[in-house]
């Protein structure tokens, strides 16, 4: 998949007084840095019968028809919109212009895997284009940057949330693939935890790989942990790195924190 330069971004990045990444404008002009932990968009009560509809319809009002939900009956589509639900709004709004860029952008969720999320809403161009691929025929989820559509399964596959994964590959392109950006955390970050071995084979991945995917597990890690006091540990312990093994601490701890501050200020 071909990437846009990234030149850009490095220069919409800074550091705040205290070495954390604050967002700026491209013009160099300082904007609302939110540094400190989200709460927007989180709805933490005990689920009822009704949560699910409530969340379709406050994500409705932001995605519109771009959100395209089957199967609302089956309990794991109705999570995939309570996780999607859960996102920081200007996340929410963000990948909303972005799946506005390309007709038939967008949001869709049934049950099954990737491949049969297209099925249940007739998309046969998207069929057509992963089903040569044996990671589009087996993938729960998945985001082709070209169509600009992230398809959500049900199939449980041991991660917190297969939708914010997949909406997090979205907010990835829609930032301009921060994730692949040589000067921004994730970068660093990731390359120096597979250095040390502490991270799952699949976020350790070679050419970039890793750090696309530890920017979408690590993104659904900080909408999971991002006001706990613990969070640094959770995040990286997410990825894969070891909890509680002697003389790995300091490098968990840099990994989880890297990542946090980077998202906390993430617009």
């Amino acid at each position: 998949m071909a990437r846009p330069k990234l030149a850009h971004l490095a220069r919409t990045y800074k550091r705040d007084a205290r070495g954390r990444f604050a967002r700026t404008s491209s013009a160099g002009s300082d904007t609302a840095a939110i540094l400190g932990r989200r709460k927007e968009g989180r709805h933490r009560a005990g689920r009822t019968p009704h949560e699910y509809e409530q969340a379709e319809q406050r994500l409705r009002a932001v995605y519109g028809d771009r959100l395209r939900v089957k199967d609302r009956d089956d309990p794991a589509v109705q999570k995939a919109l309570i996780d999607l639900d859960a996102m920081p709004e200007d996340h929410k709004r963000r990948l909303a212009r972005h799946f506005a860029g390309v007709e038939g952008g967008g949001l869709l969720i049934a049950k099954g895997r990737a491949i049969d999320v297209y099925k249940a809403h007739g998309r046969q161009d998207l069929i057509d284009q992963v089903w040569g691929h044996r990671d589009g025929q087996i993938a729960l989820g998945m985001y082709t940057s070209r169509t600009r559509v992230a398809a959500i399964g049900t199939i449980d596959g041991g991660g917190a949330s297969t939708a914010q994964h997949e909406a997090a590959h979205a907010l990835d392109h829609a930032l301009g693939w921060p994730s692949q950006n040589r000067k921004l955390p994730v970068w660093p970050a990731v390359k120096q935890a597979r250095w040390h071995d502490i991270l799952h084979w699949y976020f350790a991945q070679e050419h970039g790989k890793g750090q696309q995917e530890s920017f979408a597990e690590g993104y659904v890690q900080w909408n999971k942990h991002r006001d706990d006091p613990n969070r640094n540990r959770k995040i990286a312990e997410g990825l894969g790195a070891p909890n509680g093994k002697t003389g790995y601490d300091a490098e968990v701890e840099r990994l989880g924190r890297r990542l946090s501050e980077f998202f906390d200020t993430l617009v």
